[in-house]
């Protein structure tokens, strides 16, 4: 791979990048679905890693099967609650160790700070 190349595959990872960072917000299926989200994000994972590319077409086909609320309902048992959260923030995972006294990130090992 050239430096132009190099370049080039750069800047769609940082695209890659920027397009996932707004998957973690709460959903809005509307602009989503106007602004070519998930489009555009599999056509730079397509170029970037190609095996990720194939689960932005589920996550497609998902955005056209599923409602608004259906997406709302799924992103607050992700990252919200009310109960225990599947996906809690890093920020809770660290702490969490680290108040237990181990300095690392132990991934599948962390609980919910309440």
């Amino acid at each position: 791979m050239n430096a132009a190349d190099n370049m080039k595959h750069t800047i769609l990872r940082g695209e890659c990048y920027t397009l996932l960072a707004t998957c973690f917000y709460p959903p809005d299926r509307e602009a989503f679905i106007r602004d070519g989200l998930i489009e555009r994000l599999g056509h730079a994972m397509d170029l970037v890693c190609q095996p990720a590319a194939g689960i932005l077409i589920k996550m497609g086909e998902a955005l056209q099967q599923y409602s608004s609320e259906e997406l709302s309902i799924e992103y607050a048992k992700l990252f919200m609650g009310p109960f225990r959260l599947k996906a809690p923030p890093l920020r809770i995972c660290v702490y969490r160790r680290r108040k237990e006294g181990d300095g690392g990130f132990h991934h599948g090992r962390h609980q919910h700070v309440s």
